[in-house]
């Protein structure tokens, strides 16, 4: 996890937030060797219901996701989202991107994920996408690896093949 690092983070529609907010973690320009020292979160400060604890529920949620595989088979989980999700969006957003060493080179990824409420009144899956690229290229522009929209599984996968693409694209209709 060392050679990982967060460079941006998007939430929406959660407690008060029912506006994207973004926070930013390192400089625009992503070097060969980033310098991540210097760009660490300190603390999150702002007035009483301007989200800041929105922030960090939406960061424990995506944790979840990531690392509970039932996280929202489980009632209470379902409880706990019907009571923070915003009313007014109906739906959270979550969106982070950040590097990665892969040897010598650096990565960026995209990824993002929207929790919404389906006919029977759980909170599922209604959007999930991974994009990547190369972080210090200043042409290459975002590839998408994977996306879900409403159900659907659609994979794509771009491969590079002597300045040849290649479009691989599998659908599974639920």
């Amino acid at each position: 996890m060392k050679d990982i690092y967060l460079t941006n983070y998007s939430v929406n529609g959660i407690k008060t937030l029912d506006k994207t907010v973004s926070l930013s973690f390192y400089k625009k320009t992503i070097n060969k060797e980033p310098d991540t020292q210097d760009y660490n979160i300190k603390g999150i400060y702002g007035m009483n219901g301007s989200g800041k604890s929105g922030i960090v529920t939406s960061v424990e949620i995506l944790r979840n996701l990531i690392i509970d595989t039932g996280y929202l088979n489980n009632p209470v989980a379902q409880k706990h989202l019907d009571a923070i999700v915003n009313k007014k969006v109906g739906e959270l957003s979550i969106e982070a991107e950040f590097i990665a060493k892969s040897g010598a080179q650096l990565l960026l990824f995209q990824y993002g994920i929207t929790l919404s409420k389906n006919k029977a009144g759980k909170f599922t899956i209604s959007h999930e996408c991974l994009k990547e690229k190369n972080a210090t290229s200043k042409n290459s522009s975002l590839e998408i690896i994977y996306e879900i929209c409403d159900g659907e599984i659609i994979f794509l996968c771009m491969v590079w093949r002597k300045k040849m693409v290649l479009w691989l694209k599998l659908e599974i209709r639920r």
